[in-house]
């Protein structure tokens, strides 16, 4: 079972780190990343079933599987013709960390990345991959003394908000449907707060066909969090050697980018979720597997096999 989010207004999915003016000077700037994190999502749909019912402390993981089942995702599926190209079809947009969005076909036989043509992309190489940039809206504000219900001097932020509807008409023409998709047990319907400032979002049953694809290759949507115990880091050598359940990291990685994601907010404690050493979407793996790492019951490290023309070696170099 599947749900398709679609924003009706610009969405703003922070990832990592504090931009008020409290913490970090008299100007600074917020950027949205294109698709949220799975904490984002999940925390957004169990209080749009549950309401203000809050979380037991210790129990949040068997309550949130609870109401929501088994997560996965997320991507932006998209049916109608890519402009470059100028194909019609089923098309997957993958969070490729940071800032950017990579386009796979959803075809009978399986998922396929999608590549361009030298002459369509004005690129050096003859098939080079399909990536869009989202386009993004400027958001200025000021600093607010919270205690005193005051704006503060000399304390300004701006923040880049995703507009995705003006993404997808520049980048696809006729099109049927389009949201972020994402797979769980809840069945809702309805309007949905989502990301910063709880912008809106319109939330239909939708659910989406991937055939398997040939190959070995997986690409991750979203972070693959490591065990918080992994050793001490101090060569590229000590992180490959990590395991991530029954894999070693340098056996099944092709191209991959680390970082470090926080895991949500506890309401019930008022404090924050654990950090985790992360693999970061848009990874490719030589696995096929549904989802890997810590707390993939909650869609963490999902995984969406694909086919791709040149491979694992192909893609080390992205």
């Amino acid at each position: 079972m599947g749900l398709l989010i679609k924003p009706v207004e610009p969405m703003f999915f922070r990832w990592s780190g504090e931009y008020s003016p409290n913490f970090s000077g008299p100007m600074n700037k917020g950027v949205s990343e294109p698709l949220p994190l799975m904490s984002t999502i999940a925390g957004a749909l169990y209080k749009a079933v549950k309401g203000l019912d809050l979380l037991e402390p210790g129990k949040e993981v068997e309550q949130f599987k609870k109401v929501l089942g088994e997560l996965w995702g997320p991507l932006i599926y998209v049916k109608g013709k890519r402009k470059k190209g100028g194909n019609n079809g089923e098309y997957l947009l993958v969070h490729q960390y940071p800032g950017k969005l990579l386009v796979l076909r959803l075809e009978e036989s399986g998922v396929v990345l999608n590549r361009i043509k030298k002459e369509e992309k004005g690129g050096d190489d003859e098939n080079e991959v399909d990536e869009i940039i989202p386009k993004q809206v400027s958001k200025i504000g000021v600093g607010r003394d919270l205690a005193k219900r005051s704006a503060m001097d000399h304390l300004l932020y701006s923040s880049q908000f995703v507009d995705f509807y003006a993404t997808i008409r520049s980048e696809f023409e006729n099109v049927e449907k389009w949201g972020i998709y994402v797979e769980t047990g809840v069945k809702y319907e309805g309007v949905l707060e989502l990301g910063g400032e709880g912008r809106l979002a319109k939330v239909e049953k939708f659910d989406l066909k991937i055939p398997e694809s040939k190959g070995e290759l997986s690409i991750l949507l979203s972070p693959a969090l490591l065990s918080v115990g992994c050793g001490k880091w101090v060569l590229i050598d000590d992180i490959l050697n990590e395991k991530v359940e029954n894999y070693t990291l340098k056996d099944i990685v092709c191209m991959a980018k680390m970082g470090v994601i926080g895991t949500g907010f506890n309401t019930s404690m008022r404090v924050r979720r654990p950090l985790y050493p992360a693999l970061m979407p848009g990874s490719i793996l030589k696995v096929r597997e549904r989802k890997i790492g810590e707390l993939k019951e909650l869609g963490w490290g999902s995984l969406l096999g694909f086919s791709d023309e040149n491979g694992c070696e192909g893609n080390r170099s992205r």
